[in-house]
């Protein structure tokens, strides 16, 4: 099957609502092989570079409601976590672990796998101004918020 059908079936049945439908086919085939997905075109098969990554080893961590495609030594700006500054967490809701081998794929989480960082900050992000107001009646209000984020070096990937 090709790579794009494979990477299209990924984002559900209606094939407008999948993102690749915008891409470049180029785009499409650096998509396939960042998913670990083997493009073939004529005799010659592409896989994508990934950079100066010592291990191409990855995975799939759900924390906060939202879920992050982390590697070793990445830094990651999460939602705001109840750990001190320079300790450690795991992360055992790990959805995807991929391997130079393969891709395991978790029902609905891997079976062993565990995500370590080390927690560098815990801060707020910039503000954002909200404005609301009322047509026609002369009522506004002018609010701003600041979201709570953790930012974490994910040390190790076990699994």
């Amino acid at each position: 099957m090709e790579p794009t059908r494979q990477l299209n079936r990924l984002w559900g049945k209606n094939r407008l609502q999948s993102p690749l439908t915008s891409l470049s086919s180029r785009d499409r085939i650096d998509t396939a092989a960042w998913f670990g997905l083997e493009v073939r075109s004529g005799a010659a098969s592409y896989q994508r570079d990934l950079g100066n990554e010592e291990s191409s080893m990855y995975a799939v961590i759900c924390t906060g409601g939202k879920q992050y495609r982390v590697s070793e030594g990445d830094t990651v700006f999460i939602e705001k976590l109840n750990a001190d500054v320079d300790s450690t967490v795991e992360f055992d809701q790990v959805l995807v672990v991929g391997k130079e081998d393969g891709m395991v794929v978790g029902a609905p989480t891997v079976d062993g796998a565990v995500v370590t960082g080390k927690v560098l900050k815990n801060g707020k992000a910039k503000k954002v101004t909200i404005w609301t107001y009322r047509p026609k009646k002369g009522s506004a209000r002018k609010m701003g918020h600041r979201q709570p984020y953790t930012k974490v070096e994910i040390q190790s990937i076990k699994a």
